[in-house]
């Protein structure tokens, strides 16, 4: 069965045929034996990623400034601690520094398929970080709009951050293993019930905050008392007891 190409692997292909066609451009052919060809892809690969780089962050910076001038201090500085630019800077310059291992050490050997899953694991971790900086400062920003005290914002972002990990894992380990995703699916089936038992409480409250939310039965701010130290003891089956 013909194997999909995984978006990482599309990804570094391309840019490292750029890498290839740029070093024609001095007169020198790329070949694995050619230590000289090696040392000049892994220079050219590191120059380019600093400038790539220092460009992206550039012009997230000024991005980033001008999507905020209009908020406050408070909710700016917030921003700022996040690293977004910082984050989503790193990624291009790491897929081209990818693509040049992956040119001079390929992946049929075994240390360069050992190098390759390190690098696709980097990979996905490079743009979760990206992903829960944006996660992150969308739920600051519209957690300071009117009817961010009406709905769950916390509990929807870590459940979307959940569910992106889940699917990081999910392409990562497929990439590795050189297997679809849909094979990977069909074989954790029987872990379902184990995963949901795991998550239950994060499942529970996402969901709980979302009927809350909708019927608008309490918002941020307010207070709720029980009369006479009348509580209640929630177990796993949502069964209550008086204490």
């Amino acid at each position: 069965m013909e194997q999909q190409t995984a978006p990482a692997t599309w990804v570094s292909e391309h840019l490292g045929h750029l890498l290839i066609d740029f070093l024609a451009l001095f007169g020198v052919t790329f070949n694995r034996n050619d230590v000289l060809a090696d040392l000049l892809l892994i220079l050219i690969s590191l120059g380019f990623s600093a400038f790539t780089y220092l460009v992206v962050r550039q012009f997230s910076r000024k991005f980033v400034r001008k999507s905020t001038a209009s908020y406050d201090e408070k909710i700016k500085r917030v921003i700022e601690l996040k690293h977004f630019p910082e984050k989503i800077s790193f990624i291009l310059p790491y897929y081209l520094v990818m693509s040049a291992v992956e040119l001079i050490i390929p992946k049929v050997t075994i240390l360069g398929q050992t190098i390759n899953a390190f690098l696709e694991i980097g990979a996905a971790i490079i743009v979760l970080r990206a992903l829960f900086a944006t996660f992150d400062i969308a739920l600051v920003i519209l957690a300071s709009k009117s009817f961010g005290n009406r709905l769950p914002l916390h509990g929807i972002v870590q459940f979307f951050k959940l569910a992106f990990v889940a699917l990081a894992v999910l392409l990562t380990i497929s990439h590795i293993l050189d297997r679809t995703p849909i094979y990977l699916i069909s074989g954790v089936s029987v872990m379902a019930g184990m995963i949901a038992f795991v998550m239950k409480d994060t499942i529970m409250g996402f969901i709980a905050g979302i009927q809350l939310a909708a019927n608008k039965m309490i918002s941020t701010g307010e207070w709720i008392q029980q009369e006479n130290g009348f509580n209640w003891t929630i177990t796993m089956w949502m069964a209550p007891f008086k204490k």
